[in-house]
């Protein structure tokens, strides 16, 4: 028997026609089953893996580990550090009572070892060999030998030199027949240069540093004697008669000085000369220690 159903019953529009549609869905959505909060809440987060290789904070190789999925999925199982455990395996674990735990102090230095072994690694690298110094005695005696009795050092001067005639130096040829004493001494007693030499100022000066770096580079070549402890407070300079004043600590003119060399514990100052020529060419930037 069929049901008849009067037209005017029926929606005329659209409009009407949506409207029951919508109320028709939002009855079947009342109906659909929904998974709770509470179940996913409950699914697991960790995984238990079986290390294949030593990792610090983890544990040694063989030892079961649990360990996000996360991580293993991305760092563990791509670096065959882990590897999965089967449920057969799983199993096998819970009949023999073996736990999964993670060893957090596995491959962590002990602090206090570190603390005793850093300041050794330290004072490695700056271990130095003392040197046994010379009585100031002996360092005299070696000054005294070893030191030539003139020290020429060659500088610019402000003003172009004149030509001078060489005068054969008395030190240089009766060095082999006389003391170092008696050389200082014709040093001094030598004719002078010219006056207007005197006052010839130099681009620069002569310090104490620099004659001290002339009697270590002299001193370099004998093993005992490079022993000598020197220092630029250990020298002063010291005018000659007639000659341009100089300051204790440097020179600014051409001429001759003389030059004290002390030692730390010694009674006299060992005397030598420092003659400050001026530079003629390229070549005499270089000039021996006579």
């Amino acid at each position: 028997m069929s049901l008849n159903i009067r037209s005017s019953l029926l929606p005329q529009c659209t409009s009407c026609l949506r409207r029951i549609s919508s109320l028709g869905l939002q009855e079947w959505r009342s109906g659909q089953q929904v998974r709770g909060k509470k179940k996913i809440a409950n699914l697991p987060t960790t995984v238990t893996v079986r290390l294949t290789k030593d990792v610090p904070t983890f544990g040694r190789k063989g030892s079961y580990v649990p360990i996000s999925i996360g991580r293993m999925r991305n760092e563990f199982f791509p670096t065959r550090s882990a590897e999965y455990v089967t449920s057969v395996q799983l199993k096998e674990m819970k009949a023999k009572n073996i736990t999964a735990e993670r060893d957090f102090q596995f491959g962590v230095p002990d602090p206090a070892v570190v603390k005793t072994v850093e300041p050794q690694s330290l004072r490695s690298p700056t271990r130095t060999v003392e040197v046994e110094k010379l009585a100031p005695k002996r360092s005299i005696e070696l000054l005294s030998m070893l030191l030539p009795p003139v020290m020429e050092f060659r500088r610019r001067s402000q003003k172009a030199p004149t030509p001078a005639i060489e005068t054969p130096n008395p030190a240089k040829a009766q060095r082999g027949f006389s003391s170092a004493a008696a050389d200082l001494l014709a040093a001094q007693t030598a004719p002078p240069p010219a006056p207007n030499d005197f006052a010839t100022p130099l681009f620069g000066s002569i310090s104490t540093a620099d004659v001290a770096s002339r009697i270590k580079h002299l001193l370099g070549d004998n093993q005992e004697a490079s022993r000598i402890v020197l220092a630029a407070e250990d020298l002063k300079f010291v005018s000659l008669t007639s000659q341009a004043p100089a300051e204790s600590d440097k020179i600014g003119h051409l001429g001759d000085y003389k030059v004290e060399v002390r030692v730390k514990g010694g009674e006299l100052p060992v005397e030598r000369i420092v003659r400050v020529l001026p530079i003629e060419n390229e070549s005499d930037m270089i000039s021996p220690s006579s």
